[in-house]
């Protein structure tokens, strides 16, 4: 890809790196590795020398929290989901120890084997005998891990993008807004999660899924790319209504 860059001589960019190296291990419950920082940031730096030695100018992005993710829920949110009244969970941490789940960790929502009986007989999940498997849970120390990374991560995005005169778009900031509520430049408001009280929220900008944005969702950062950039270059470009964009919606 870094080839690929320099052989199509940019003349305008827009970068958002590093969602992958942290989505990567959010949905497998912290089994698969976070990309070390060292090598994050020797990486970024070799793509932002090859877009600065052509001479390009754009916008380069923050990463948001990746634990605000629909994907993850706290074992209170989980249980009002599915409508659980046996509680607690048992999950298995990343450290191999099997305990009760708390607040403080996460179980993700494609967990989808909770409740089924185990070769015991237990239903899985709600025994201590037949834990959550570590790939369906991040526990309050893969948490901590991963947002640790993120703001390496950031740190890195933001000061080499920093020393080139770049503008930051702080994406990390307006995906915290969109966890309680936010409205957007028309006063449409947009937020996080897309199931309450067992309903979907029309108003979310991700997919069911629980990972990716949806049309709603994208239409939000391209505007907010859009502001950056009319603001920083002068340009005139028209922002979206993100009225005309779907929410999620289950198939049919």
């Amino acid at each position: 890809y870094l080839q690929y860059v320099v052989e199509s001589r940019p003349t305008f960019f827009t970068v958002w790196l590093g969602n992958a190296d942290l989505l990567q291990f959010v949905t497998s419950g912290g089994t698969r590795p976070l990309t070390e920082v060292g090598t994050f940031s020797a990486n970024v730096k070799l793509l932002f020398d090859a877009l600065a030695e052509q001479g390009a100018r754009g916008v380069v992005t923050n990463l948001p929290n990746p634990t605000l993710v629909p994907l993850l829920m706290r074992p209170s949110e989980l249980a009002a989901y599915r409508k659980d009244t046996f509680t607690p969970y048992w999950i298995t941490t990343g450290a191999g120890e099997i305990r009760p789940a708390t607040d403080e960790d996460r179980i993700l929502m494609s967990a989808d084997s909770i409740g089924f009986l185990t070769r015991s007989g237990f239903p899985k999940g709600f025994f201590k005998i037949a834990p959550l498997g570590n790939d369906d849970v991040l526990d309050a120390d893969e948490l901590d891990r991963v947002q640790q990374a993120t703001a390496a991560y950031n740190a890195t995005l933001t000061g080499e993008a920093g020393a080139r005169s770049w503008p930051v778009l702080d994406a990390n900031a307006l995906f915290q807004k969109t966890k309680t509520g936010y409205l957007d430049f028309y006063g449409n408001r947009v937020e996080t999660d897309f199931i309450r009280d067992g309903q979907l929220l029309s108003d979310s900008i991700y997919s069911v899924d629980g990972l990716h944005p949806n049309a709603r969702g994208h239409a939000l950062l391209a505007n907010e790319f859009i502001a950056v950039i009319n603001k920083v270059y002068q340009a005139q470009i028209p922002i979206l209504n993100l009225s005309q964009f779907e929410g999620p919606r289950l198939a049919r």
